[in-house]
């Protein structure tokens, strides 16, 4: 007399609805040998995660990269780079989908970088969160890379799709330009000259990059409202052909020299 026994009782439903049963309790008490009471429950959805780029969906594991959905970010010149927007949406009707990470791996994911979001995310049912990522590659040729989001969607917990990108070094210009911008001496030893004869509105960052591509040397362009003479120290670098690349007013100016 005076002791008890717990039993459990697990709800595990087979539909997205409200579930109700009666649980019945048969014992050898004289006057309530019956024990008869309700539960309920509601079966719930779980979060469905669903990615896109440019308003295309973009499938969980999609290994060919195309413009369409963003993932292809098409060719840019080194010291150039590229922004894609993405989005993640929950479908899902009734719990949250959270995102606890965002990666990018690979054999050229340096040349990758995620931003715009602050990781862990909620997004909650109907809703979507936006992500960037830029391409801004270190050398010449294909950079290829994977993204994988990290979230608690029941069978697309670790969601992947891969990117891609081109570059190349610019075609190059005679080291002057109509006077408005030299650089000499095309063959140097120690010191690279770099005249501007016009005004730079905005500071800019200046590349040398050798001939597989790679940036070797990267310089500061102060902004400046008149004229401006800079010098270069390239004495590091190995004896061979280089290219200057810089942007000035949205303009694009590159230059080879021999060292």
């Amino acid at each position: 007399s005076g002791d008890s026994v717990s039993f459990d009782i697990t709800f595990n439903p087979s539909a997205i609805a409200t579930c109700n049963a009666n649980v019945k309790v048969s014992n050898n008490d004289p006057t309530d040998s019956v024990c008869i009471f309700s539960i309920t429950g509601k079966g719930m959805q779980l979060p469905e995660i669903y990615v896109s780029g440019n308003f295309q969906e973009i499938l969980n594991g999609d290994n060919t990269p195309q413009e369409l959905d963003g993932t292809d970010f098409g060719s840019t010149n080194l010291g150039e780079s590229v922004t894609k927007s993405f989005v993640i949406g929950n479908t899902g009707a009734d719990l949250s989908l959270n995102i606890t990470d965002i990666q990018i791996s690979g054999t050229n994911a340096s040349d990758f970088t995620i931003s715009g979001i602050t990781l862990p995310y909620e997004v909650t049912k109907g809703d979507s969160v936006d992500f960037d990522i830029t391409y801004n590659p270190s050398s010449s040729g294909q950079s290829n890379a994977m993204v994988t989001i990290t979230n608690n969607d029941e069978n697309e917990g670790t969601f992947t799709f891969d990117i891609t990108g081109t570059s190349a070094v610019s075609s190059v210009t005679s080291n002057s330009i109509n006077d408005l911008i030299n650089v000499f001496p095309t063959l140097c030893n120690d010191i690279l000259n770099i005249r501007i004869n016009k005004s730079i509105k905005e500071s800019t960052v200046l590349n040398i990059i050798n001939t597989s591509g790679k940036i070797v040397l990267t310089y500061h362009l102060a902004s400046n409202e008149v004229a401006s003479s800079e010098q270069i120290d390239v004495s590091k670098l190995i004896p061979g052909v280089y290219f200057v690349q810089f942007t000035i007013d949205e303009i694009n100016y590159n230059f080879k020299i021999v060292k």
